[in-house]
């Protein structure tokens, strides 16, 4: 639990300058009376919205001596349940369900503009077959328009890299990024 919690702090640090005023951590949905987490985290900018949902495989939980193949499936499952969870945040996002902070004050974001619904991974693993999590985000995409990634820690600092730290950079190069997937129907796309 630990572990998870540390990788979303992780990502949180590298996304604070980028975003100074409009990055959440955990906001909250309203979804009729029920109240739930909208996300991991969530940030915009004027242009676009980007909802992060953020899988540690913890080596505590796994346990040390798990096989390649064990982790692998482990890695997979919880790459499946974010594009779930994303799914369900970025329809919540569409149909204009108010959304929270962590304090309880509304977030006014304009939700016009597909966001991009990312599920970072602290690690890709390049063997084992991927076909089913491809399938799934190819099927989020067409299902909600929203832009779906699957990253891993490192691809995601090479992104924030790239774009200099820049909101419209980090949303271009991710719509570049997704259709390169799109075309190629592959998560193994590595510093675009």
């Amino acid at each position: 639990m630990e572990e998870g919690a540390n990788f979303e702090n992780t990502i949180w640090g590298s996304l604070e300058s980028v975003f100074p005023k409009t990055l959440y951590k955990s906001p909250t949905v309203k979804n009729g009376e029920k109240v739930r987490e909208f996300t991991d985290v969530f940030a915009f900018h004027q242009y676009g919205s980007f909802l992060i949902e953020a899988k540690d495989l913890s080596v505590i939980q796994a346990g040390f001596n798990r096989n390649e193949t064990k982790r692998l499936a482990g890695i997979q499952k919880q790459a499946e349940k974010a594009i779930k969870q994303l799914v369900g945040a970025v329809n919540a996002f569409k149909r204009g369900a108010l959304l929270f902070d962590s304090k309880g004050n509304e977030i006014c974001v304009d939700r016009i503009i597909p966001p991009h619904c990312i599920v970072l991974i602290t690690e890709l693993m390049t063997s084992g077959d991927w076909d089913s999590v491809t399938k799934q985000l190819l099927d989020a995409i067409e299902e909600t328009g929203a832009l779906f990634h699957l990253l891993d820690l490192r691809e995601f600092i090479i992104l924030l890299k790239q774009s200099s730290g820049k909101p419209e950079l980090i949303d271009y190069n991710l719509v570049e990024r997704c259709k390169l997937f799109c075309q190629k129907k592959s998560v193994f796309i590595r510093g675009i």
